[in-house]
């Protein structure tokens, strides 16, 4: 079958799997990350996040106030990714891949930089900034789903088995985020680095 200079017959064997390397890169640093939210709670609580509206000081944050509230974030975030993969399906048929990996890149550097902006007490967007990187991560997620396509002849099932394995693994992210944190890394500049993370993807667009 004759395909275009740009499709994959026109690739060498070696890029294809450069684009795989990468794509797994991507997929696990900014995908399902929200799913790693518990470890990155015990970040927030040390950072007293939430603490104030436990109505004795001395519990220490542990109430069911903030258990809530956090439970809440999580929550939000963990709907909004599956409606995320459902809305972007319908974009990405009908604009392609390139369109929804830059929408999804733009919703995970706002969603970014709004959570490193956020505090508890003056300004509480944690729920908006965990649904944009939720959302964010789903379409940046689906846009991978092309690469499958350049080995539809030899290894295309297992590249769409790493795709969806990466994106099991990306909660790793967050546990990361959390032995950060606990070394002395502020979760604004662990947050920040995601945004900057999130923009250099979009540039490889």
């Amino acid at each position: 079958a004759r395909e275009g200079k740009g499709g994959s017959a026109g690739m060498s064997h070696w890029y294809k799997w450069l684009l795989v390397t990468l794509m797994s890169f991507e997929i696990l640093t900014a995908t399902g990350i929200t799913f790693g939210w518990s470890a990155l709670s015990l970040a927030l609580r040390r950072d007293r996040v939430y603490f104030e509206l436990c109505e004795d000081p001395s519990d220490k944050g542990e109430c069911d106030a903030v258990e809530l509230q956090l439970g809440l974030i999580y929550s939000a975030g963990a709907i909004s990714l599956p409606a995320g993969i459902t809305i972007f399906g319908f974009v990405m048929d009908r604009y392609g891949s390139v369109v929804v990996r830059l929408i999804g890149c733009f919703l995970l550097v706002v969603g970014s930089v709004l959570f490193a902006l956020c505090n508890s007490v003056t300004f509480d967007a944690y729920v908006a900034a965990v649904v944009l990187i939720s959302a964010g991560g789903s379409a940046f997620f689906m846009s991978h789903f092309v690469i499958a396509e350049h080995f539809r002849h030899d290894h295309f099932g297992l590249v769409h088995a790493l795709i969806n394995s990466f994106f099991d693994a990306s909660t790793l992210l967050f546990t990361i985020f959390e032995i950060l944190h606990r070394a002395g890394v502020s979760i604004q500049a662990l947050f920040a680095f995601l945004a900057c993370l999130c923009f250099v993807f979009a540039l490889l667009s």
